[in-house]
């Protein structure tokens, strides 16, 4: 039985945080690593391994994915004193309250919140 090798590579906290907030805001939000890679111009596989810690993201991909969710209303806040946290504006919520409206399910696998 052969053993998986994984890169392994300096990771510092804003990177974690990123990581961290993406599946985080992405899972409140129900966006699928497809609507992300819509509206941010990063491909489904480099979220893809950005979120599984495979890769450390390049500057130009950290700044597409903060400046996609602040365009939607979802802030990712790195506080060297007080930590990580996601701030979820009113005009996410409101998003939200649209997608569920239209009947659009508002998780990422379309669970509890899918409208009959």
């Amino acid at each position: 039985m052969s053993e998986t090798s994984h890169k392994v590579f300096e990771i510092d906290l804003e990177v974690l945080a990123l990581v961290a907030g993406l599946r985080a805001a992405r899972a409140f939000l129900g966006l699928s690593q497809k609507d992300v890679s819509n509206g941010s111009g990063i491909s489904v596989p480099t979220l893809n391994r950005l979120e599984r810690l495979e890769t450390s993201p390049q500057h130009r991909t950290v700044v597409r994915l903060k400046t996609y969710f602040n365009n939607i209303g979802v802030e990712l806040v790195l506080n060297k004193n007080e930590g990580f946290y996601i701030k979820i504006n009113l005009a996410a919520l409101e998003y939200l309250k649209e997608r569920y409206e239209k009947g659009e399910p508002i998780t990422a696998r379309g669970g509890m919140f899918k409208r009959k």
